[in-house]
């Protein structure tokens, strides 16, 4: 007998992961069928399996579960909806905020799904800086975040010895005098302090002369030791004058030829080591220095450029040509080079593919863009020039893409969560009904994408029907509607008459007024009917 068709004893169920197991019975047609072998298949063997119609419940998930005859490959499926049973869970410790974290109180958490059993995770408000010591520099540095904070200390005035607080240098007379400065900031004091030694290798005031000796022709003569006034210390030796030595003058007399020296001693006058002059180089604005007296000699070098510098230089673009510029001397100025002209560039473009908008970020056009110039076109030769603006494609408008037409309860403790496909960066607020809502007090924002999610304690307060959430970015509002429902733990009292803006009993006040005015028109007809008889 052949099979025309096969159904399963249930179509849909609702279980909890603590169940374990349930069992699915085949329905063949017709029940006298010979072949009534059938083929099990799970769409998710990760939340639960199944064999010879037994399915073993894994975690929380939507599984399908398919059985297919083998005769005839008729099939019949059953949808398992599989809720957590929170049987074991984990505490999650109260965390206080710090200036950077947000902290939160304790919880509990389902080790099986994850999810908050008891308890909030919502973020408390940060708390504020602390740690660190200011000075006049920085103010103080948290030791949490490394953020500055507070006011600016005072200065530290204290005595350093330092070359850039020195007033004046150390003598034969004195010791050197600084001005005290800022240990931190190195601010500088007007009172000075005396430190170090007296250097008596820097003598200030006049000085004298000591055991001078005039030279004569049976005697060496000396020239005298110099001293300082000041410390009576001695400078300087004096040297020996030979017996009839000549005493030639300190500095060189001098011609535009040459240099020579003449003898000091009174009445001789002789010319000692004439010699021409010799050394250094000339240039096209200077002559040259002679290298044994300093005195200027010869004729300027009209060839000799020092200092030169490249004027009229031109970059090449791809419209004309560029110039390697001509070499000026800053000297005698006068052209020393002419340059060179610089063939035009060829247009170098790079192939920029087109990318579509998104409510995340801006989209572009294909086009190419040249290196070389810094300019876009739409060809590859870069004959047809277009602006950067028109490569641009503007931000879609944001949407929501998760949690809209959202039904919550108003004594649910789980919050509900909407999703904007806006880039992170560009949010602005939340609004409800037109009204801004406040972070951490009626909702919540996930770092890292636009998710937010309204607090039980702000549900709360909505009142039961419509109501309008939009996630407003910088590229739009994203807008979503849900619908508040009634509050199935309310007291007897608020069940007794309807409240301002709460749908909740309309139905029945709708069946009383029904019945109460049903209950009329038959009083009246009965009385009527009297009258009649």
């Amino acid at each position: 007998v052949p099979v025309t068709g096969l159904a399963l004893d249930k179509s849909t169920a609702s279980v909890e992961t603590g169940d374990g197991t349930l069992t699915l019975t085949p329905i063949f047609t017709p029940e006298t069928a010979t072949n009534k072998n059938i083929k099990w298949e799970t769409s998710d063997d990760s939340i639960a399996t199944v064999a010879n119609g037994v399915v073993t419940l894994i975690k929380k998930g939507v599984v399908t579960i398919t059985a297919t005859t083998e005769d005839g490959n008729y099939s019949a499926s059953y949808v398992v909806t599989i809720n957590c049973s929170h049987g074991i869970g984990h505490d999650v410790p109260a965390e206080d905020s710090t200036c950077i974290k947000h902290g939160h109180g304790a919880y509990t958490v389902c080790n099986e799904c994850g999810e908050i059993i008891e308890g909030s995770d919502a973020e408390l408000p940060l708390g504020d800086h602390v740690g660190g010591t200011a000075n006049c520099q920085h103010k103080a540095v948290c030791t949490v975040c490394g953020e500055e904070y507070g006011e600016l200390g005072a200065h530290n005035y204290t005595e350093i010895v330092d070359s850039q607080f020195l007033k004046s240098v150390a003598t034969c007379g004195s010791k050197a005098l600084y001005y005290k400065s800022c240990s931190v900031c190195k601010a500088k004091e007007t009172e000075i302090f005396e430190a170090g030694e007296y250097d008596y290798t820097n003598h200030v005031g006049e000085t004298y002369k000591m055991n001078q000796k005039e030279a004569t022709c049976f005697e060496e003569g000396y020239t005298g030791d110099t001293y300082c006034r000041t410390c009576d210390r001695e400078i300087s030796k004096g040297e020996s004058i030979p017996k009839n030595a000549h005493n030639p003058a300190s500095v060189w007399t001098t011609d535009e030829t040459y240099h020579w020296k003449v003898c000091q001693t009174v009445g001789c006058g002789n010319i000692i080591d004439k010699a021409p002059h010799s050394g250094g180089e000339a240039t096209c604005k200077d002559k040259a220095i002679c290298s044994v007296c300093g005195a200027e000699y010869g004729e300027l070098d009209s060839i000799n450029h020092k200092h030169t510098e490249v004027r009229d230089a031109k970059a090449a673009t791809e419209q004309e040509k560029g110039y390697t510029g001509d070499t000026w001397c800053l000297d005698c100025n006068k052209k020393v080079a002419e340059g060179k002209d610089i063939e035009k560039l060829e247009h170098m473009t790079v192939l920029v593919k087109a990318e579509e908008a998104t409510a995340a970020k801006e989209g572009n056009i294909e086009y190419y863009y040249c290196e070389n110039c810094d300019k876009y076109y739409s060809d590859e030769a870069g004959t047809k020039e277009i602006t950067k603006e028109a490569t641009v494609i503007a931000k879609l408008a944001p949407k929501i893409i998760e949690g809209n037409n959202a039904k919550i309860d108003k004594s649910s403790k789980e919050p509900v969560s909407f999703r904007s496909d806006a880039a992170f960066a560009d949010f602005i607020r939340v609004e409800v009904d037109g009204k801004e809502l406040v972070k951490g007090k009626d909702y919540t924002l996930k770092d890292d994408s636009i998710i937010v999610s309204l607090i039980p304690k702000f549900v709360a307060t909505l009142t039961v029907g419509e109501h309008t959430l939009g996630i407003v970015s910088t590229s739009g509002t994203a807008i979503a509607n849900f619908t508040v429902t009634a509050d199935n733990t309310s007291s007897d009292n608020s069940e007794k008459s309807p409240q301002t803006g709460d749908n909740s009993n309309i139905a029945f006040w709708s069946f009383i007024s029904v019945i109460s005015l049903a209950a009329l028109c038959t009083t009246g007809l009965i009385f009527k009917k009297k009258r009649v008889r």
